[in-house]
């Protein structure tokens, strides 16, 4: 029969075992902190971000008006940590000379912050803002901030800044090339139809169609100094262009003409046929390689633009290449884009048209590589 001494002595023994369990549980918890913790310093030695940790004494109540709000935060949040990107940033040489003073005392030209709370459902308040440089020069930054909140107040702000400068002015370069790509083509259909009606008049109305002709080609240069907004502008091509761009006779040479701008095309097309080239044309780069694979010799020379779904202009080339060696592709773009010479030359690619440019010019292109051929030709 057990004694109350027994009994005593097996309550003991749970006690200590259930001590022994939250003891081996706090330093499990203890272990994963140091992780934590281990983690985060390396985090804040190897980003390039500015982080910033901030405490709030005494919190902030969440409920105030947003002006008062704006205000009280610059005097109660006091920098707990932060790293050496985030100290370079305040204009100090060490963390260590500004942990512990609040916002205002670390920036003392801003009074007032806006708090940016996270939106519900999300662990973060992420916003955008501009610093402007003494030379006048502007950085783009994005602030992620995450708040500790408590009662209705924040007690702790997480914030990490990052320079987004060099992807702001890249959106801006797509965007820039963007419109450049849509303007050529635009200014391109019209260079070809009034080319067309400039031999359809004569020279009965051929003056006011001169001058519609030039007023698109002073468009144009406005085009070309969009496109050196762009880091990316570079010419299309290092090949030199033929001696010449009289129209020359194609002499029935049949032609594979590839471009997605049915307009540009059936432009391209009207063109080559006067000049008594046989054109077989599609807006389908895969189409037109079918066709070629299927019928290889039933072409002379490629004609095809570069910017196509499915298939780019250059890989299209590379592939006709491949079933034909030697057969003279030419590339037309309407973007400016960097496709070194090298590049072009593997491709089979043996001239580069920038879009938008005069038919005649086309012509010309294709009749010179096709002299080029003969003569290569005629030398083996």
């Amino acid at each position: 029969m057990a004694t109350n001494s027994d009994e005593e002595l097996e309550r003991v023994k749970r006690e200590l075992a259930m001590a022994r369990e939250r003891l081996e549980s706090l330093v499990k918890t203890e272990e994963r902190l140091r992780v934590s913790e281990r983690r985060l310093r390396s985090y804040f030695a190897q980003t390039s971000d500015e982080v910033w940790c901030w405490d709030y004494e005494p919190p902030l109540p969440i409920d105030l008006p947003e002006d008062e709000l704006a205000r009280e935060l610059p005097r109660r949040a006091v920098l707990v940590d932060c790293n050496d990107v985030a100290a370079e940033a305040a204009g100090v040489g060490r963390r260590e000379d500004i942990i512990g003073k609040t916002y205002a005392a670390i920036f003392p030209d801003v009074d007032q912050v806006p708090l940016v709370l996270q939106p519900p459902g999300q662990s973060f308040a992420e916003t955008e803002v501009r610093r402007t440089s003494p030379t006048g020069e502007t950085t783009h930054f994005v602030i992620r901030r995450t708040h500790r909140i408590v009662d209705g107040c924040v007690e702790q702000t997480w914030a990490t800044t990052r320079e987004v400068t060099a992807a702001r002015r890249a959106g801006l370069s797509m965007l820039a090339r963007g419109i450049a790509h849509d303007f050529n083509t635009l200014l391109a259909r019209m260079i070809g139809h009034v080319e067309i009606a400039r031999v359809a008049v004569g020279t009965e109305s051929g003056a006011s169609l001169d001058a519609i002709r030039d007023s698109v080609v002073r468009a144009l240069d406005l085009v070309e100094q969009i496109e050196k907004f762009s880091p990316m502008h570079a010419a299309v091509s290092e090949l030199p262009p033929p001696p010449s761009n009289r129209p020359l006779p194609g002499k029935g040479a049949r032609v594979l003409l590839v471009d997605d701008e049915p307009q540009l095309a059936l432009l391209a097309e009207h063109a080559l046929v006067d000049l008594g080239y046989r054109v077989t044309r599609y807006a389908n780069p895969t189409a037109a390689l079918a066709t070629f694979r299927t019928e290889p010799s039933s072409f002379d020379v490629v004609v095809t633009d570069q910017s196509m779904p499915e298939l780019q202009g250059i890989e299209l080339a590379s592939e006709i290449s491949k079933i034909r060696s030697g057969i003279p592709i030419l590339l037309m773009s309407g973007y400016a884009e960097i496709i070194p010479a090298a590049s072009l030359r593997r491709a089979g690619i043996v001239a580069s048209l920038p879009k938008p440019f005069p038919l005649e010019e086309l012509g010309a292109h294709i009749r010179a590589a096709l002299d080029a051929r003969a003569t290569a030709s005629d030398r083996r």
